[in-house]
């Protein structure tokens, strides 16, 4: 066992009753009311073909097998903490996803008029899903995602060799980072800088400067700063 592992399980506690903890009215309802409809949306298409089948009364198998019912049983009572915490989230569902499949499996498998409505939409979505994955992410990704390639470039471009440090470990701050990582091998990859810095460069996150500091650059999620000697260019800001 690591020897954090006390520490981890502590604070894996503490996040867990803390999602239990309610932050107002207008949130609990939020979450009560729009959560079942984000699950739903999970399970498409085939959760809303089995819906439709019901609706009209179409043949739906298998409706009280009992292997059937238990794994229906088994997702409802694993989905209701989650569903009633006021700061929960879909990705806590993902190990439900799978007994929810099987279930619905099991309603359609044996209805031919619902399991061939069923493969029509999985055939739709698939395109859709190639479609979106092909051209429309990537799109939506150039034209509005922070160019991760870019950015680290333009950095080491700014820093030539000097003292460079990160900050920010968000997203796109560890994509940034990587890159750097990669492109000045065999150095030794970047990392925070130590309390007393006094002169280099920090990649950082956008917003509140501290003491010392001057910004270099801005970019879209990161900010460069620069401290000591190094600081001979001017605040210019990239967006």
């Amino acid at each position: 066992m690591a020897s954090a592992g006390g520490t981890m399980a502590h604070g894996m506690f503490d996040d867990i009753i803390s999602k239990l903890q309610g932050q107002g009215l207008l949130d609990y309802l939020h979450q009560f009311f729009v959560f079942p409809a984000q699950t739903f949306g999970q399970l498409l298409p085939v959760g809303g073909v089995v819906l439709y089948a019901m609706l009209r009364r179409y043949p739906i198998s298998r409706m009280n097998d009992p292997q059937v019912r238990t794994a229906l049983w088994i997702a409802g009572v694993n989905y209701l903490p989650y569903w009633l915490s006021p700061q929960s989230g879909l990705r806590y569902l993902m190990p439900l996803y799978g007994i929810v499949a099987l279930v619905l499996a099991g309603w359609i498998v044996d209805a031919e008029k619902t399991r061939r409505l069923a493969v029509k939409w999985m055939m739709a979505a698939i395109l859709l899903k190639y479609f979106f994955a092909l051209w429309a992410f990537p799109a939506y990704t150039d034209r509005f995602r922070p160019h991760i390639g870019a950015i680290a470039r333009d950095v080491l471009l700014q820093t030539r060799g000097a003292p460079l440090y990160v900050t920010n470990v968000a997203w796109v701050g560890i994509g940034v980072t990587a890159d750097i990582d990669l492109a000045i091998r065999p150095h030794p990859p970047l990392v925070t800088p130590p309390p007393n810095l006094a002169n280099g460069f920090v990649i950082s996150y956008p917003g509140a400067v501290p003491p010392g500091y001057t910004v270099v650059s801005r970019y879209q999620g990161v900010w460069l700063l620069c401290r000591g000697t190094v600081c001979g260019q001017k605040d210019k800001g990239h967006e």
